[in-house]
């Protein structure tokens, strides 16, 4: 069966809201000024105090519906605990002994915690542009795109820009790119004119300016794209897709985490083998 206390303090709070408050869904309830470390709610084993609620209150004093967060928050402590009490009650020892399980979870927390103590002191995690090269050309077959990745350029301007069929055609010959960069330079919110990086369409929507268009992936192409104040010219300048051979610098950042990895898989294996061998020499571990 339930009980349910409230402190002077809390009670106080409550009122300040000015609301008619109902706590929770209860068999029993009883309202009664106590301190802070004493108990709000109970059932069976499991006790809710006083401090927790008005702590719950503390974090949303300046919310309008305080009130009510309260008496869900209580609402939902009440429902897990009943649950629980049940649970216990009605489960046999062996169907809650978790102790196994317990231990194997801790087991594994400490394992991974000095795993983690390992690696931080002792991998190398410095990686050479040969290593990244390297590695690319000796398992190339591996690294298959799997979506489409373009190169870009692009140039931002007011809307109402006069030459902007001019700038349109300056993006696609080679040999005018310094009058392209000057029209941009002076007439531009702004532009980036190096088409330096893949990227795929998902990224590409993640641009400011650009998460509400759908982007024609044509080699060549100039896509515009307008909104109230801008006009957005992007070209295509490059294309590869779905099933083509990633390039090595769209790839470098994957092979340098695989490089990684490698590595420390290898030195956990070397440290947990050199523990081994010294448990056993020094006849801390015995094996009958």
């Amino acid at each position: 069966m339930f009980t349910i206390k409230l402190s002077k303090s809390i009670i106080n709070k409550l009122l300040g809201f000015g609301f008619v408050f109902l706590l929770v869904y209860i068999i029993n309830s009883c309202v009664a000024a106590v301190d802070k470390n004493d108990v709000v709610a109970s059932i069976g084993d499991y006790n809710l105090y006083a401090n927790d609620v008005e702590n719950f209150l503390v974090e949303k004093e300046n919310d309008t519906d305080s009130l009510l967060l309260v008496g869900a928050f209580i609402n939902r402590w009440a429902r897990k605990k009943a649950v629980l009490e049940k649970a216990r009650i009605n489960l046999t020892d062996d169907e809650s002994n978790f102790e196994e399980l317990i231990n194997d979870y801790k087991d594994g927390l400490l394992l991974n915690a000095y795993r983690q103590k390992i690696v931080s002191q002792y991998l190398d995690t410095l990686v050479t542009d040969n290593e990244i090269s390297e590695f690319y050309k000796f398992y190339k077959s591996n690294f298959v795109l799997k979506t489409d990745i373009f190169k870009f350029k692009y140039a931002c301007f007011p809307i109402g820009i006069s030459n902007k069929n001019e700038i349109k055609a300056l993006f696609k010959i080679e040999d005018k790119q310094l009058l392209l960069n000057k029209y941009c330079t002076t007439l531009s919110n702004s532009y980036d004119l190096k088409a330096d990086k893949w990227i795929e369409l998902k990224d590409f929507n993640n641009i400011e300016g650009f998460s509400n268009y759908n982007l024609p992936l044509l080699k060549g192409s100039v896509v515009e794209f307008n909104n109230s104040v801008n006009v957005y010219l992007v070209y295509i300048q490059h294309i590869l897709r779905k099933g083509d051979l990633s390039p090595l610098k769209y790839a470098s950042a994957r092979v340098k985490n695989i490089i990684l990895n490698k590595r420390k898989l290898k030195l956990l294996r070397k440290v947990e083998q050199q523990i081994f061998e010294d448990a056993v020499q020094t006849k801390e571990l015995v094996i009958n």
